[in-house]
């Protein structure tokens, strides 16, 4: 038993120092990354390409957003997590779902065309605003659109909402 003891103790050793110099190697600023992510996730947050501000503006303006989301793809476990009981309109585990007849990740598709998103998609499925890349095709599509009103826009995303 002591041999184990002693060969078990050599590995974790080993491990730690593995460990210790991969981190080391990646350099200060990754572990202040980390270090940052854990003490204040909404300000490591902020230095990512997710939505914090746009997730605080909606908590506080929650009355000014509609009932039936539309989310970008890359977003939608971030809003999962971020806005509990917020029903997206689809997140990362859902490229191979169907209802019905119908793709989920096809119309994700098609709604992101670069030449030409098909807006008429989300009148299909009663979408009243819709959290978005700013620039994209469809955040331009429709914030340039007669039927949608831009109601939040930062350097990451924008909010638009279907005029009533």
């Amino acid at each position: 038993m002591p041999a184990v003891k002693s060969h078990a103790a050599a590995v974790v050793l080993l491990l730690t120092l593995g460990t210790a110099g991969a981190l080391s190697a990646l350099g200060p600023e990754h572990l202040e990354h980390v270090w940052l992510s854990g003490t204040s996730p909404d300000g490591y947050l902020e230095q990512t390409d997710y939505p914090i501000e746009a997730v605080r503006w909606i908590r506080s303006h929650r009355g000014e957003v509609g009932t039936r989301l539309y989310n970008d793809y890359s977003y939608g476990g971030f809003l999962l997590w971020h806005l509990p009981g917020e029903k997206i309109f689809i997140d990362g585990r859902m490229p191979a779902w169907r209802i019905g007849d119908r793709q989920i990740f096809q119309v994700y598709v098609d709604l992101n065309r670069e030449d030409a998103p098909q807006l008429a998609l989300l009148d299909r499925y009663a979408v009243d605003w819709g959290l978005i890349q700013r620039g994209s095709a469809l955040a331009l599509a429709l914030e340039s659109h007669y039927t949608w009103k831009t109601v939040y826009a930062d350097p990451k995303v924008v909010i638009v909402r279907r005029r009533e």
